[in-house]
């Protein structure tokens, strides 16, 4: 869906501020979080609360192992562009 989609690309854009990679690759970590907890399920089926989940758990893991700084402030970060964006998941849910 366009708004889940539209959803993934405001988070992965806010990475780049800390990963300083592509957006499509932040894309790819963000779907391969996705992927370690949920295993095949579609993002555009997701729940707000499950992308929570995603980005505090396997993103958090997938970042250490890239090296990232100051992981606490990247997840804060992501959880609060989600927060405010959290409408694009709601309207994918209707």
């Amino acid at each position: 869906m366009e708004t889940v989609s539209e959803f993934l690309n405001i988070l992965a854009d806010t990475l780049i501020e800390f990963t300083k990679k592509t957006q499509i690759l932040n894309r790819a970590l963000l779907k391969l979080s996705v992927k370690d907890l949920l295993g095949d399920k579609n993002p555009d089926t997701l729940k707000f609360n499950e992308w929570i989940k995603v980005i505090e758990d396997p993103l958090k893991k997938r970042l250490e192992r890239t090296k990232t700084t100051n992981i606490g402030t990247v997840i804060n970060k992501l959880k609060e562009v989600a927060q405010k964006n959290q409408s694009l998941i709601t309207m994918a849910q209707v």
